[in-house]
């Protein structure tokens, strides 16, 4: 609202608020604090914002929602609890101005990012309390003619909240529903992020462009001054900590008949006023402070009782209302006390007063009730037509007060419900609606939701009869979990009024794979590219359905809405993209059609919790979305697996063989997920760079919506010749010179060996020892060997140790400190190698086809019935035999660490080198025998020439 306060009427505003420094921003721009009850007038920090006298524009009295900085120590960034993470150092800088204009104290410091190729970043733990909203700020002033590096802020598990580029602060990416940027004097920034992930921990660094790992310029990149979490939908004045958090209390104002208060639906606004120098607070006010600081106690003050009769015997309507409903605000748990108050204003006549007051009060939530106990206190009051009055009054209140405040969680069934109507009405927003938190959904569906689930391969007596009563068929069910081309083509061809379309059939896709999962196809996502729509039957009746709506539980999971003779959800996903179920909302009722890898592992019920927490938090856009008839730009999702070996596998896969297949330009958008690890332009440069999408602001299941788009995962199980050839060439464009210039030097040695070292987990448990023994011993009988040590950052100890005990004349390198460009380029260089199965071998033989030995648990062992066949012309690893390997713990541990004698590597490696050897005099002894060829076939011309010559 947008009041102004002049010199007259300055002296009857009231104010109340319960904290000790909240703070505001004066009329230099610079922040101070203002102390209880004191009102702050707020002025704009932006320095573009002076007048001529060089003072910042005035904005008014602040009016603030209560809020607490969760993060401890906002005022000594020095302290413990800011932790260096990775590759990072932090330095205190006293003789920086704040952003409050004071030097000293530890209250500033620098960021310097360390040469290490890793994330840069300073850390706070912290538990988040729920998965509510969150905004994220902090003070940040960039260091000038010194780093070039943009500005991140992270959750734990690699969630990137945001990055604001250093340039112009603007947003570059990240899963941040709003950014904000305020300018400060002294060239400070305020950024602000707001997030809705449950992820714990605080991090602040420095980032390079939309990523957050690289190597670091060992340069000081940024100031940073007063970070702040709050459980808010946006960002609020700056609360200063020390050793714990730190509440600020809401404050509640009364001016010229209108009430202020922060809530939920306003969090900050302001109250104009004419008068900068205003300091003044009414005098009421001491009235106020004795009750607020007493407001323990268990009477309330008899003054505040004196002073609400006085003000209704001299007629002061709006007054005596404020302060009802103030003492409403502060004392909600003394019910009786509000009560008796109350009879102060009915003893008077003033009924209607009473009830408008409690009314709008911010604590109103059990009305009836309210009103039937104040009727009895009145009819003990001998105040019986006012008791009957008010009893009356309950029964009427009850009738609208559950018509405008339905109870929520009815309130979100009811909107699941209407959004799958097979004709979805547009739903109406109810006022408290605002008040509702994704957390809040999302945990009521979690313990309420109730799940039917039956497995089509195990059907059973009880299945049946469960849908026979929906009317679904099992044999439209098996044709739904079933696919094929041919089948497709006849789903298509039900809409299209071109004859005989067919699915591209360019590239014969490979159905004799070792392991059976593999061998299932998903040619529905070439339905979704070719022709922008999915297709399916309906189960009850078997007609042939499309639909082109498509909803993210998470960048591996899709969910697929059709309308037959009910509303169905197709649901796919897992690394494979394949089928996995259908969901019938009427019924809560699930059919797991996954195959025999995902049927056990599938989580049905968090999939869909999610998809009816995510669809009744967006419920208008949601409609909006399933009644559009526009055409929906068909968007091919890049980097959903954080598993590398899947991303090459099936994702870069999928892209090359819808290139293969001439469909590639059928693609409007392809969305870069959070695991995309290589440039895309780059491998396919038959992509144009505006077609590649990162989501910006905004949660990917509300991002698909508000575009419009129509999604999908194009998955492959094959890599062929094509892709690696394309990633090769676009590795080496990007390597820098030195790296190039090193990877040149490494080629002398021969043989040049990779070994793969882990630390955390699924580890060679005397991997040291074992390894600098087979390199001490290969080197006795090939003394030009060179080893390649390839690791996580967390095994730089582990290659330390290694490279000590080997002789000095053999040479090292090591890909730790290297990007994943780079170290593709290195495996490309090797002769040979030893590595763990796993993401590190991806690159060793889906890649560069080189010959080596393969270790791991016995659970990862396994993964050799399908290894040899990803690739096409594979040279086939040696796998050590699954007896052969040592387990301490007996249980079935998928990340279990082993041990094996190190002998038996050696001796295979003695194996795969000799083979090298043999294959290189074979290409000396072919080369000496086409140079002999190619002398003799010289020779006889020379002898013709001389002949010639003789005649």
């Amino acid at each position: 609202m947008n009041l102004e306060l002049d010199n007259k009427s300055k002296k009857e505003l009231v104010l109340f608020r319960d904290a000790e420094l909240a703070s505001y921003v004066d009329e230099k721009g610079l922040i101070k604090f203002a102390q209880s009850n004191e009102p702050r007038i707020n002025y704009s920090p932006n320095p573009k914002d002076i007048d001529a006298e060089g003072k910042h524009k005035c904005l008014g009295i602040i009016i603030e929602f209560s809020s607490t900085n969760e993060l401890i120590y906002s005022t000594d960034l020095t302290n413990n609890c800011w932790s260096n993470a990775h590759q990072i150092t932090k330095k205190p800088e006293n003789e920086v101005l704040n952003p409050a204009g004071e030097l000293g104290d530890n209250k500033v410091i620098s960021i310097i990012d360390l040469p290490g190729n890793d994330f840069h970043l300073i850390r706070q733990l912290i538990a988040h309390k729920n998965s509510s909203k969150k905004t994220v700020s902090i003070f940040v002033k960039k260091v000038e003619n010194a780093g070039s590096k943009d500005f991140t802020i992270w959750a734990v598990g690699g969630v990137q909240i945001a990055v604001f580029s250093r340039k112009d602060w603007s947003f570059i990416s990240g899963i941040a529903e709003s950014t904000n940027v305020e300018y400060y004097p002294h060239n400070w920034v305020r950024l602000s992020a707001t997030y809705s992930v449950n992820n714990n921990d605080i991090f602040f660094g420095t980032s390079e462009g939309s990523k957050s790992v690289y190597i670091g310029e060992k340069k000081k990149q940024f100031y940073l001054f007063g970070p702040q979490l709050e459980y808010l939908s946006t960002i609020t004045s700056y609360i200063p900590t020390e050793n714990k958090p730190r509440f600020r209390g809401t404050e509640i104002a009364y001016f010229d008949d209108v009430f202020y208060y922060g809530s939920f639906k306003v969090i900050s606004q302001h109250i104009q006023v004419k008068s900068e120098n205003y300091q003044q607070v009414s005098q009421l006010n001491n009235v106020l402070n004795g009750v607020t600081s007493r407001k323990k106690s268990v009477e309330i003050d008899s003054d505040v009782g004196k002073l609400v009769e006085f003000m209704v015997k001299k007629s002061f309507y709006a007054r005596s209302r404020f302060y009802y409903r103030l003492i409403l605000y502060s004392l909600p748990e003394k019910s009786e006390n509000l009560i008796k108050l109350g009879i102060i204003l009915l003893k008077q006549g003033w009924l209607a007063v009473f009830i408008d007051s409690y009314e709008q009060s911010t604590i109103n939530n059990n009305q009836p009730k309210f009103y039937q106990n104040l009727a009895i206190h009145l009819s003990t009051q001998g105040l019986i037509s006012e008791a009957v009055q008010c009893w009356a009054e309950a029964v009427e209140c009850s009738k609208s007060f559950n018509q405008k405040f339905p109870n929520k969680e009815k309130f979100w069934e009811s909107i699941w419900r209407e959004l799958n109507e097979i004709n979805p009405r547009k739903i109406d927003k109810y006022e408290a609606e605002t008040n509702y938190k994704i957390g809040e959904i999302r945990d009521y569906f979690k313990n309420t939701s109730k799940y039917g689930i039956i497995s089509l391969d195990r059907i059973t007596d009880s299945d049946r009869q469960v849908l026979n009563n929906a009317g679904i068929s099992l044999t439209n069910l098996k044709f739904i979990q079933a696919d094929s081309i041919h089948q497709e083509n006849i789903y298509i061809n039900n809409f299209t009024e071109q004859s005989n379309f067919k699915l591209s059939e360019l590239v014969n896709k490979r159905k004799d794979f070792e392991w059976p999962p593999l061998n299932y196809t998903r040619d529905f996502q070439q339905s979704i590219v070719e022709t922008g729509y999915i297709y399916t039957l309906c189960p009850v009746t078997g007609k042939i359905l499309r639909s082109n709506n498509s909803f993210a539980i998470d960048y591996s999971a899709f969910v697929y809405r059709f309308v037959g003779q009910e509303v169905f959800y197709l649901i796919v996903g897992q690394w494979d993209n394949c089928k996995l179920g259908v969901y019938f909302p009427k019924y809560d009722l699930v059919i797991n059609m996954a195959n025999e890898l995902w049927k056990n592992l599938f989580q049905f019920p968090n999939a869909i919790n999610e998809l009816k927490t995510q669809a009744v938090m967006n419920h208008d856009i949601f409609l909006d979305y399933i009644s559009s008839e526009t055409v929906k730009p068909v968007v091919v999702v890049v980097g959903s697996s954080s598993i590398l070996g899947h991303y090459l596998w099936q994702e870069l896969g999928g892209l090359e063989y819808l290139y293969e297949a001439e469909i590639l330009d059928r693609v409007d958008k392809f969305l870069m997920a959070p695991h995309n690890r290589l440039n895309i332009g780059k491998i396919f440069p038959e992509i144009p760079s505006e077609k590649l999408i990162v989501p910006q602001n905004e949660a990917l299941f509300k991002f698909i919506l508000k575009n419009n788009y129509l999604v999908v995962r194009v998955t492959e199980h094959y890599i062929r010749k094509g892709l690696e050839s394309r990633i090769n060439s676009a590795v080496i464009k990007t390597c820098s010179p030195s790296v190039l210039e090193k990877i040149e030097e490494s080629r002398q040695s021969f043989p040049l060996l990779w070994i793969n070292v882990r630390e955390h987990n699924k580890s060679w448990v005397n991997q040291i020892d074992g390894y600098a023994n087979i390199i001490t011993k290969l080197s006795d009988k090939y003394p030009q060997i060179g080893v390649i040590i390839d690791g996580m950052l967390d095994t730089r100890n582990i290659l330390e140790q290694i490279k000590s005990t080997l002789p000095d004349s053999i040479k090292t390198y090591n890909t730790l400190e290297c990007k994943m460009d780079e170290v593709i380029a290195w495996s490309y260089a090797i002769d040979c190698y030893i590595a763990v199965v796993g993401s590190g071998l991806t690159f060793l033989t889906w890649l560069a086809n080189k010959p080596g030995v393969a270790h791991a648990n016995k659970i990862h062992l396994g993964q050799k019935i399908f290894w040899s066949d990803v690739r096409e012309n594979i040279i086939e690893p040696v796998f050590i035999p699954e007896k052969l390997i040592y387990e301490d713990n007996p249980k079935h541990d998928l990340y279990k660490n082993y041990d094996f004698d190190w002998k038996i590597i050696y001796e295979e490696m003695v194996k795969i080198i000799e083979g090298l050897e043999d294959k290189k005099i074979a290409e000396k002894t072919k080369n000496i025998r086409k140079y002999k060829t190619k002398l003799q076939e010289l020779n006889h011309r020379l002898d013709r020439i001389k002949e010639s010559i003789v005649r």
